[in-house]
């Protein structure tokens, strides 16, 4: 897709709108409804993580250790640091990789955090290790300094 140009009224328009979804999936009392719909939302930046990383690897990652491989390449250009702790994988991130938080569009939030979770939980769910969970251990948009992901597996 070409680079867009929009109009500041219209950058507004959208920020306001997705202001308006964010709350409402907060005031709906179940987090799953959240989860789910911010999961959907994240689909574009899935495909964006996973043809970059198909770019370094020379074909799409196989396996967690491969995912990591590309993901260390990636992390020059801010993706924060991945540590594998035994079957778990741990992502911190110092300040928020979202491009519509980058572009002024939307504010960091809990909410939006879940974005984030239903990202990571696609980006490793296939891999070598099993469909996976993400916890959001800490993050910028519940007010933390930074960001602090837990990955697990089920087998």
């Amino acid at each position: 897709m070409a680079r867009l140009s929009i109009p500041d009224s219209t950058a507004r328009l959208n920020a306001y709108w997705i202001r308006e979804v964010e709350s409402f999936l907060a005031g709906q009392g179940d987090p799953n409804i959240a989860l789910a719909a911010m999961r959907a939302g994240s689909k574009g930046c899935l495909r964006r993580f996973e043809a970059e990383f198909s770019r370094i690897l020379g074909r799409p990652p196989e396996t967690v250790d491969e995912l990591g491989l590309t993901a260390g390449r990636r992390r020059r250009r801010g993706l924060g640091a991945w540590e594998k702790r035994g079957d778990e994988v741990w992502i911190t991130v110092g300040a928020c990789g979202c491009p519509l938080v980058m572009a002024g569009l939307v504010e960091p939030n809990a909410v939006h955090c879940l974005c984030s979770r239903g990202l990571l939980e696609s980006l490793f769910s296939g891999l070598d290790r099993g469909r996976a969970q993400v916890e959001i251990v800490k993050a910028i948009g519940r007010g933390d300094e930074g960001c602090e992901l837990r990955v697990t597996f089920e087998r």
